[in-house]
């Protein structure tokens, strides 16, 4: 289906009262009772409401994904060996290794700082001249970071990257108040991500303190007993539901 004002062009969905529709920008499904024991959903056969389910790999592994936070280390120069993820500074003069330090805008917590090798100072701020990167040892299709605002007020800058190093997408944060957060997310719902950049926009400069990516492993049907869960990377998924009665797997 295409819009005629925008030009834009939509899948178009099917379902019915038994089967609802379902993107295929996604792994999703129906909980239900199967009754028959015919892997297909009937008019009789009851849906699974507010039932939580847990994506895992085919091969019962958990699903790839993590949480980063300037925090978790002690101050000073971050290690290398990060699970799951590399990060750095790109910039002239931005070094390759990254610390964590505790700054008095963020409310004394501990942020993201890059080493400035012309100065040989840690810098704490993130701007058009100096970039946090963050390279993912697998695809994931979101990732969001926490930025902080600084001086006038900045805007946050996040951008992601394929396995090419070919832009997909990026997004821009509201003005965020000097001493206030908040959290910018990206998404690509093929779960292409390699790799993001994150900076302060237009003239500005924020802080960062903590990195997310990764898609959620664990949901809830709805009142339909329709789950589903987006941005996964091509690949071969297991879903287990609470539900003693169904243990199913999906390929997307």
């Amino acid at each position: 289906m295409i819009d005629e004002t925008s030009g834009v062009a939509s899948a178009v969905l099917e379902g019915s009262s038994v089967v609802p529709a379902l993107s295929a920008a996604s792994v999703s499904g129906i909980a239900f009772i199967d009754s028959n024991d015919n892997g297909q959903r009937e008019a009789d056969e009851i849906a699974l409401a507010s039932t939580e389910m847990v994506l895992r790999n085919a091969d019962g592994s958990p699903i790839f994904g993590g949480t980063l936070a300037a925090a978790e280390f002690p101050e000073g120069q971050l290690p290398l060996d990060l699970d799951g993820v590399a990060i750095s500074a790109g910039g002239i003069f931005a070094g390759p290794r990254l610390g964590s330090f505790a700054h008095p805008e963020a409310g004394n917590a501990q942020v993201f700082h890059s080493y400035d090798t012309l100065r040989r100072t840690w810098e704490e701020s993130w701007s058009s001249k100096v970039a946090f990167q963050a390279e993912f040892d697998q695809l994931v299709g979101e990732v969001s970071l926490r930025a902080y605002g600084l001086r006038d007020g900045s805007y946050a800058r996040l951008e992601a990257y394929d396995a090419n190093g070919d832009l997909l997408t990026r997004v821009t944060s509201e003005l965020i108040a000097a001493g206030e957060t908040t959290q910018v997310s990206i998404h690509d719902e093929q779960g292409r991500i390699a790799s993001i950049r994150a900076f302060g926009h237009a003239d500005t400069s924020i802080l960062l303190d903590q990195l997310e990516f990764g898609s959620t492993d664990t949901v809830t049907t709805d009142a339909s007993g329709v789950w589903h869960i987006a941005n996964l990377p091509e690949g071969e998924y297991s879903v287990e539901l609470a539900s003693e009665y169904l243990i199913h797997e999906f390929d997307q």
